[in-house]
């Protein structure tokens, strides 16, 4: 869709020329947007472990995934992305690469190839749109990269018009700047030439409206969310020429009054001086007076003179509010570690549906509404299964929206959050009261359903406080930017939880609202007391010398965050210098005489690798369960991001390891870090970095070592050493066991260590 158009030169004088994509007959089903539900999947605290699974990949390998995307998937369908699509493009650096091949494509640009392309783009920008709410600093930075990407490629004379148009707008519909320069030049392409994609133009008012009627537009909301990623695309003096065109439609008044709440200042200004023009006859034309009264609430400063006049125009006019849309079902999920809830109801009017999906923050108010007005059940059943699958959501009565709504727009309102064009359709729907920002008092709220409990009562909550962590959605309740000194359990509960009390009430008083409200009411019918109760406790008791299951654990996660956080950004530096070999010594911990080698690898060298050379060098079979640990961090075969680091060695959670180099656990010598092998025997080792040389060592090599490994499934420690003790004695008694372990051949010697045999099985499984 191009809009650019809308201003050409035409003899000479400024000429109305609308290109034929934005209402041609029949697209409006199709470029109408589906519901999408930004942050699903836990996006919680953990969001920056997932840019450490996303290698630094070059462009190469983005435009081979995507060829190779077309080739295998003829659904091209966003919703069948495979998951290693998915985390490719999940990672903020892909939004440079996807955006390089957007304005370089060598698809024509309404071709299906393009349009998958751009599905591509709405599904990395959209993930980069996150980042800008748990961290705005980093999506700046990652923001000015996009901008110099794209300056570059303007400089280089490689963009393509018709294509970079497409980039921008989904750009800017995800609120990712984009640079003046590149704006301009894209002004100037379609205001220099009417013709230059060689699309067919629409070339008066009558055929713009014509159009408008053909493509399936019955109202302003439908208008608005068709052309609301365009409008913020138009040179100035567009948005009021296009108002004025559609002015003749019945809906027209709507549509601009909705507009004052774009997220662009740009057409906010343009839409507010337009409707400063209008006739006071015109106010009769609004249809829903509920836009006016929640723009009231919600708008800039400088508009709310306006708004009050405009309603009184309305009210004159005799237009009420019509309450004629049912909220049928709603869906909620508890708040993530990063304080988001996940909202979503299905609305009817009439025969028709609609869906409102979007996300409540404790800290931001509400955000990223997606708003579907002519949505089906069997939407509506998809979007549910996804929401109980990511964010274990569940059914709440209308009584939730209704109690959280108001604090959360009230939040909004303090944090300067926009009260996005969606929620806003989605709220002149639903009851006046539900958009009317109120402040809450988290006490007020809790003693609304609990009764002021008793020392014994907070005592035996405390006790079992920490059974709140059951929930799957609690797993992402950490922190990881933690105050300096921050060094104990006990220095993380003081300085983050008792410092800012009201931090951690606000998600128990709002994960108890759900408990409170869920439909299912036999489900969590004690959790709700459990979490109003430990809000209670920790806004009201003096806490510091108590002992607290629920903060110890949350605090354990927050340390265990930390270390990973440090994981992940040593793993980035080092992807990014040159290699060097490792000088190891492990030893057998706990055993006697002691065993021990010393071999060199590649500082590179992942963890997953690491544990067969152990293995190798050692002498095990590599037939048991294993983890490494790095301070109070466990990596196993499944180690993901999770801090609490749950054992399964399956074939398919072997990529955590891989993705993590030992150079980014050990950095100079001295660090250790420890293994662990076979959980019943139990055997610890301690792998300890003596020396580092400026040399890379791609194969590891043994230098040196002492005695032989124990047989595997000896008993552990205190079996080998019975073992060794036989060995030397051989009574007649241990001569079965003995020989079970092959201990009784000729020649055996359990101080035997061949370093040459070991090279060869090191080299031939290092061999690729």
């Amino acid at each position: 869709m191009y809009l650019f158009g809308l201003y050409l030169e035409k003899h000479h004088t400024l000429g109305l020329s609308i290109l034929f994509n934005t209402f041609n007959a029949g697209n409006f089903g199709r470029q109408r947007r589906t519901i999408r539900v930004r942050g699903l999947r836990l996006y919680g605290k953990y969001l920056l472990f997932q840019y450490s699974r996303a290698n630094i990949v070059e462009l190469s390998t983005f435009i081979g995934a995507f060829e190779d995307y077309l080739e295998n998937n003829a659904a091209k369908d966003l919703s069948v992305l495979p998951p290693d699509i998915q985390l490719l493009l999940e990672s903020p650096l892909s939004l440079n690469y996807v955006v390089t091949m957007g304005c370089t494509s060598p698809y024509d640009d309404e071709s299906d190839e393009f349009e998958l392309l751009l599905q591509w783009l709405e599904y990395s920008a959209g993930h980069f749109y996150l980042l800008k709410r748990s961290d705005p600093e980093l999506f700046h930075q990652f923001n000015e990269i996009v901008s110099a990407v794209l300056i570059a490629l303007l400089e280089d004379d490689k963009i393509h018009p018709d294509c970079a148009y497409q980039v921008v707008r989904v750009l800017k519909s995800h609120q990712v700047s984009v640079p003046e320069e590149v704006m301009s030049w894209l002004q100037e392409i379609y205001m220099d030439n009417a013709n230059h994609t060689g699309t067919n133009v629409i070339d008066t008012p009558e055929d713009l409206i014509s159009h408008i009627h053909a493509s399936g537009i019955r109202n302003g909301e439908d208008f608005v969310l068709l052309m609301m990623s365009e409008l913020a695309m138009l040179p100035a003096g567009g948005i009021t020429q296009l108002l004025s065109i559609v002015s003749e439609l019945h809906w027209y008044l709507d549509a601009a009054v909705i507009l004052l709440a774009h997220q662009d200042e740009n057409v906010r200004v343009e839409v507010q001086d337009f409707l400063q023009q209008l006739p006071d006859s015109e106010w009769s034309k609004l249809s829903n007076i509920k836009y006016l009264s929640l723009l009231r609430y919600h708008a800039d400063v400088s508009l709310k003179a306006d708004l009050e006049r405009w309603q009184r125009l309305t009210l004159r006019a005799q237009k009420h509010d019509e309450n004629d849309t049912e909220v049928v079902e709603v869906q909620a999920s508890m708040p993530d570690g990063q304080d988001t809830v996940v909202l979503m109801l299905l609305l009817k009017r009439d025969t028709e549906y609609s869906v409102w999906s979007g996300m409540l923050r404790l800290d931001l108010g509400v955000v990223d509404g997606m708003y579907r007005p002519d949505a089906d059940m069997e939407e509506w059943l998809q979007l549910k299964s996804m929401a109980a699958e990511d964010v274990d959501s569940m059914a709440v009565s209308l009584d939730y929206p209704a109690k959280v709504f108001p604090w959360l727009l009230a939040v909004g309102q303090k944090a300067g959050t926009w009260l996005d064009i969606e929620t806003l359709m989605l709220l002149a729907r639903v009851p006046l009261s539900w958009g009317q920002p109120q402040p809450v008092r988290l006490l007020d709220v809790i003693k609304e359903f609990e009764a002021v409990p008793s020392e014994r009562e907070i005592n035996q909550v405390r006790s079992c406080s920490a059974m709140i962590l059951n929930h799957p959605i609690t797993q992402t309740w950490f922190e990881i930017d933690l105050p300096a000194g921050c060094k104990t359990v006990r220095d993380v509960i003081n300085k983050v939880y008792l410092a800012d009390r009201t931090y951690l009430a606000k998600r128990l008083v709002l994960s108890g609202l759900l408990c409170r409200y869920q439909l299912k009411s036999d489900l969590l019918a004690d959790d709700e007391k459990l979490f109003m109760l430990c809000a209670y406790d920790l806004l009201v008791n003096d806490l510091k010398r108590k002992k607290l299951p629920l903060l110890e654990q949350l605090a354990e996660r927050s340390l265990s965050a930390m270390d990973e956080k440090a994981v992940f950004l040593a793993t980035n530096k080092l992807s990014m210098q040159p290699g060097h070999g490792y000088v190891l010594k492990i030893e057998l911990n706990g055993v006697s005489p002691a065993v021990w080698r010393r071999f060199t690898v590649s500082n590179k060298c992942s963890l997953l690798d690491l544990h067969t050379a152990v293995q190798v060098v050692m002498g095990w079979d590599d037939t048991h369960l294993f983890e490494f640990q790095k301070g109070r961090t466990r990596y196993s075969p499944d180690f993901n991001g999770n801090v609490d680091g749950d054992i399964d060695n399956d074939d398919e959670g072997f990529d955590g390891l891989a993705a993590i180099p030992l150079g980014s656990l050990l950095k100079k010598p001295s660090d250790s870090i420890h293994y662990i092998y076979d959980f019943g025997d139990n055997w610890h080792h301690t792998i300890t970095l003596e020396r580092i040389n400026k040399r890379d060592c791609l194969t590891p090599i043994v230098t040196a070592g002492k005695n032989m490994c124990p047989p595997e499934d000896c008993g552990g420690v205190p079996g080998y050493q019975e073992l060794l003790k036989a060995y030397k004695l051989k009574k007649e008694d241990d001569l079965e066991q003995l020989e079970w372990f092959g201990w009784d051949e000729e020649g055996f010697d359990p101080k035997v260590f061949d370093k040459k045999a070991v090279n060869q099985r090191l080299q031939h499984v290092f061999a690729d």
